[in-house]
């Protein structure tokens, strides 16, 4: 019989017709061995005919394929599972049950049937699988019937069992000692697998499956499925899609869902979303640093200032030292241009740079600093005005002048030699004296045994030679020395001198802390030994008197706090002078003891003798009140005195001269808390303000022409300006008859104004506010231009204390607000690289109030705790709060976790800025005796702190009468390769901005997708269109289905 002739499959006879799923076996048996094509199949009559379940029509069009004996897959039986499914006869979780039922891939363990399982039964299942995956992704079936539970369920328990198979497989490979993991006998059927689960699991519109009842039950047990079958099977293939499943479970639908229905993300999830955005060294980044380094007490200890450059410039030595160069230039410039004091920073150029610069080339090649400096000079710009235009002539003599004092101090340290000075020099020699390099030993030797010698000392601070290191470190030293020897007449004249240029202090500062200074001046002050047996008390009051006014002077200046004065202090003598306020007492507070000085120094100051004299402060006053209990009186006296006055008691003209003893050099200091006291006082009751005009008057204009006398006092008028000033503009306000006599004063006053080196604060008000965070808002808008041409452009006017002005007349969280903002446009704008860079500066900037020195802070003995909270404090609070990112924009989002990134990297510690520190004298001449034992040699490695010039063998007869300093090349700054970027480049790498929409919230359910990329065989259009129909919820989908006791608890362990 002919194919043609034989009887079609619906009339064969109904041999089986009492076994329903035997007679679809037959059926489909015998249209295989005909070669029926499926769409041939008489689909409409089997149902009829043989009334069977999905299962059983499922069993029997996989058990048509002989898995034990036939390696051939007939192409037909995949067509026909596609029919019968499109059909409806049998659905997908059908299939993949009966196919996990008689798979030999499943039956049997690794080793058993091994070429048949590689020929012919992995076939089988990739081929159905692949199947599946195309139906569900070409939109070809309704959505009931993948997204169910039944196919869920199925699709699960595949991804065990196969687990199961790869692990024994695994377990079977290293008994055989084959450790390697890659390709194996079944990898087809592993990654059609995943890949189907992937397509699945992936559908845009399978998430709608958590509306159904059942699903929040069971998602956690098939998230950890899909999380150990990518883990452990994917993984250990080395397949290409590792991690698309253990994405998709971090999304929904498996994702856990807070009370409002929105997806519960951990703070890992939020943040590897945002990506990291790259840093330009550019060098506004470098110039905001270190103006905020010296804008105020200066913050620039050595290791610090290495640690900082090292790290942005990723431990390269010599981009690190070109950038520290380019950048002090850069502020003395700035400093140029404002018409601002240019000593500090001239003087860190020619004395600090050269040994910060000694340090980071320690351990370099030779030559390296010289080359380094060498192509940096040569193109700094020395006219930073328009020629012809005011100021441009001194503005390039003082760059020009600058730039050949660094070279003469950078050839002394041996950066640079002679001949590569006189390369750089190529003008007419100029007229340099020679120049000699001082240590801190030999000059503290040298005042030890002259004391004579010391001030001429003291003032070569202000010099430009490169010796302010070891001055500074001679005169800490020093000082210290004579407190523990209670030199206090010596003591006394250091004092005077420094109070006569209070402004070295700020020099010496770039060497060491205030409290290194302060500390033994402390003690000598609260140790001091009163002997009520001496022969006179004038000389030693008088050197009490210097001591303390330097105190209260350098407290002043840089506004220093209890913490940054040094614990040493606290609840001492000191201590209450410097932060008591100023606070008088009744006679009932006082004990017998200070009532009776009290009287004494009443009587001293105001009693008078027959001829109306007054008798003077005397030794009898002095010799039973020690100066610590005077200057704590001093309040007290004030007030007794006005008090007398306004009684009647006293005439205010004997007040005037019995106070005006006061300004005697060995008692001026106490005018400080006198008048401090008188600050807190009211000018409500007449009768006071009448009686304290006429005293400040007189206090105010003292008559002596003594030269102590005046440095002193103006020391004091320093300290107490700005807040007496305040008071009296008070006056004006309430008594506008006093305006004159106020006026007068103010007028004193004034030129003493504005004299601190500190970052001080003032009460804002909301219009003055905002002028202070739009002045920011545009500097930085200015520095981000500048930088992006490459800083070859004319340098922005820069105020370094703008940031601090903004966070004293706003707060810290308007500040961060601001710079986030701005990184956020800026980055939407292409030059996010740049931008960060400089918002990471002004996040790093120190403060004196927050300044720790890097050697306190890896020092785990010495436990330090930052003062106050600041920028890179309230950022790292800030973004430490994961969750609160959902409810930001995108960019906002990812521009705070971006800088945070940046701050937290620069504010590591390098171990190579640990490396460059000083060793002590005696240690280092033991070393320096067996490396010559031995015939080694330690020249050019110089170990060096800037505070501790080495003691190293130097020719002080260097003579550089034939080298000139003053470079020719007056070219704009154009810094080498190694210190630029190509912009063009940069901003061609910056994609960070390209992609987000500023407006939308980055971690929305529908935004918040953690791999977007699925892999298809169809294209993209149909794996998002093939939505299908959307089932309700309520409808019972597994009605009339029989899983053979299957629970679907989806635990298969």
């Amino acid at each position: 019989m002919t194919f043609d002739d034989s009887p079609s499959i619906s009339e064969m006879p109904h041999a089986v017709s009492d076994s329903p799923s035997k007679g679809w076996s037959l059926a489909l048996s015998n249209a295989l061995k005909r070669h029926v094509r499926a769409e041939q199949l008489p689909l409409r009559e089997l149902p009829a005919k043989f009334p069977a379940t999905a299962r059983d029509i499922a069993d029997s069009v996989i058990l048509i394929h002989d898995v034990e004996s036939d390696s051939f897959i007939n192409p037909l039986i995949p067509n026909y599972i596609e029919a019968l499914i499109l059909c409806g006869s049998t659905g997908i979780s059908d299939v993949l049950l009966s196919l996990l039922r008689h798979s030999a891939f499943i039956k049997h363990s690794p080793g058993e049937h091994e070429d048949a399982l590689a020929s012919v039964f992995p076939s089988l299942e990739e081929q159905i699988f692949s199947l599946l995956r195309v139906l569900v992704v070409n939109a070809r079936l309704q959505t009931a019937q993948w997204r169910s539970k039944a196919t869920v369920f199925a699709l699960t328990r595949w991804l065990n069992e196969a687990r199961k198979v790869n692990e024994r497989e695994v377990g079977k490979q290293l008994s055989a000692g084959l450790m390697a993991a890659g390709a194996s006998t079944h990898t087809g059927i592993f990654e059609s697998l995943g890949l189907l689960a992937i397509s699945i699991f992936g559908q845009p519109t399978f998430r709608d499956i958590e509306k159904q009842h059942w699903w929040t039950s069971r998602k956690q047990a098939i998230a950890v499925e899909m999380q150990s079958y990518d883990a452990n099977v994917l993984q250990w293939l080395q397949s290409q899609y590792t991690g698309r499943l253990q994405n998709l479970t971090k999304n929904r639908p498996f994702r856990v869902l807070d009370d409002k229905g929105m997806p519960i993300f951990t703070d890992e999830e939020l943040l590897i979303t945002i990506l990291a955005l790259p840093m330009s060294n550019t060098r506004a980044g470098l110039f905001i640093w270190l103006n905020a380094c010296l804008c105020a007490r200066p913050l620039t200890d050595d290791a610090s200032i290495r640690n900082h450059v090292l790290l942005r410039y990723s431990e390269n030595v010599p981009e690190a030292a070109a950038g520290l160069i380019v950048a002090s230039f850069d502020v003395l410039t700035n400093a140029i241009l404002k018409d601002t004091s240019t000593r500090v920073i001239r003087s860190f150029i020619c004395n600090k740079l050269p040994l910060v610069l000694q340090g980071l080339f320690s351990f370099a090649e030779p030559n390296a600093s010289e080359n380094c400096v060498q192509g940096v000079l040569s193109s700094v710009n020395m006219e930073p005005r328009t020629p012809l235009s005011t100021g441009a002539a001194e503005a390039r003599d003082m760059l020009r002048k600058s730039r050949a004092d660094f070279l003469r101090a950078c050839v002394m340290h041996s950066l640079v030699s002679d001949a590569a000075a006189t390369t750089m020099s190529p003008e007419s020699p100029a007229s340099t004296s020679k120049a000699t390099r001082y240590t801190k030993e030999g000059l503290i030797i040298q005042c030890a045994h002259n004391t004579a010698r010391l001030e001429a000392v003291i003032l070569e601070l202000d010099g430009m030679h490169g010796n302010a290191g070891a001055i500074a470190g001679c005169l800490v030293g020093t000082v210290n020395n004579l407190c523990v020897a209670k030199d206090t007449m010596t003591l006394k004249s250091v004092c005077n001198v420094l109070l006569r240029k209070i402004e070295l202090v700020d020099i010496l500062l770039q060497y060491t802390r205030p409290a290194d200074l302060l500390v033994p001046l402390y003690r000598s002050l609260n140790d001091w030994v009163h002997d009520e047996d001496q022969s006179e008390f004038q000389p030693p009051y008088e050197e009490f008197a210097c001591i303390l006014l330097l105190i209260l002077a350098v407290h002043h200046r840089y506004d220093l706090t209890p913490d940054e004065a040094s614990d040493a202090v606290t609840g001492s003598f000191v201590d209450r002078i410097l932060y008591g306020k100023w606070q008088s007492f009744t006679t009932a507070e006082l004990s017998e003891q200070q009532i009776a000085q009290l009287s004494k120094w009443i009587e001293g100051l105001y009693a008078t003798d027959e001829h109306g004299d007054t008798t003077g402060i005397g030794d009898e006053v002095m010799s039973h009140c020690p100066p610590q209990a005077f200057y704590l009186l001093v309040p007290t006296l004030f007030e007794q005195s006005v008090m007398a006055c306004k009684s009647g008691q006293m005439a205010v003209e004997t007040a005037r001269g019995g106070l005006e003893f006061l300004l005697e050099p060995f008692l001026l200091p106490s005018l400080v808390s006198g008048l401090l006291w008188l600050v807190e006082r009211s000018w409500e009751d007449h009768a006071d303000g009448d009686i304290l005009l006429q005293i400040l008057d007189k206090l105010l204009r003292p008559s002596s022409s003594s030269q102590d006398m005046r440095v002193m006092h103006k020391a004091i008028l320093v300290i107490i300006a700005t807040p007496l000033v305040k008071s009296l503009k008070t006056l004006t306000l309430q008594r506008p008859d006093k305006c004159k006599e106020a006026e007068s004063l103010i007028a004193i006053l004034t030129p003493h104004l504005h004299r601190q080196k500190a970052l001080t604060s003032s009460v804002p008000d909301e219009a003055s506010a905002k002028s202070v965070i739009d002045q920011l808002r545009r500097a930085l808008k200015e520095l981000v231009q500048w930088a992006t041409g490459g800083g070859q452009g004319t340098l922005p006017v820069y105020d370094p204390t703008v940031v601090h002005a903004a966070t004293s007349s706003s707060d810290n969280e308007a500040v961060l607000d601001l710079i986030v903002d701005e990184l956020a446009v800026q980055t939407s704008l292409h030059r996010g690289p740049i931008t960060l860079d400089i918002c990471t500066a002004i996040a790093c900037a120190p403060t004196p109030s927050s300044y720790i020195p890097l050697l306190e802070l890896s020092n785990p003995l010495v436990h330090t705790t930052r003062k106050t909270l600041d920028l890179r404090d309230l950022l790292r609070l800030r973004a430490a709060n994961v969750q609160a990112l959902q409810e930001m924009p995108s960019a906002e989002a990812s521009a705070l976790i971006q800088l945070s990134r940046a701050v937290a990297a620069q504010s590591t510690i390098s171990p190579s800025a640990l490396v460059s520190l000083s060793v002590p004298t005696a240690e280092q001449a033991v070393t320096d005796q067996v490396m010559k034992d031995l015939g080694l040699t330690t020249e050019g490695a110089t170990l060096d702190d800037s505070l501790f010039d080495p003691v190293a063998t130097f020719d002080n007869d260097t003579d550089f009468a034939n080298v000139t300093f003053d470079v020719a090349t007056d070219a704009a700054l154009n810094l080498t390769d190694s210190q630029t970027q190509d912009i063009n480049n940069l901003m061609a790498a910056d994609t960070s901005g390209m992609q987000i929409d500023p407006s939308a919230t980055m971690f929305s359910a529908d935004n918040m997708v953690f791999d977007a990329t699925q892999p298809v065989l169809a294209s993209n259009d149909a794996l998002m269109g093939g939505a299908g129909n959307v089932e309700n919820a309520e409808e019972d989908i597994f009605a009339g289905l029989d899983f053979e006791q299957e629970t679907m608890d989806f635990n298969f362990d």
